[in-house]
């Protein structure tokens, strides 16, 4: 079932985070809990970045 999902929708499944991260927020109101929403914003652009990647080709390794 998984199977089917394309990887590029993997990053907007991590932002997916991100509301409740701002809920969680204004409900506390503490400043270390926007240390999440960087985590969160951090695991969607790492995401991002390796899906754009594999869909380049490019690996970065040279062969001789």
């Amino acid at each position: 079932m998984l199977d089917a999902l394309p990887p590029s929708l993997a990053p907007v499944v991590a932002l997916l985070a991100l509301p409740s991260v701002a809920v969680f927020f204004l409900s506390r109101g503490e400043p270390f809990i926007a240390v999440a929403a960087v985590n969160v914003l951090l695991i969607a652009g790492s995401l991002l970045y390796v899906v754009t990647r594999e869909g380049s080709g490019e690996h970065g390794a040279t062969h001789a």
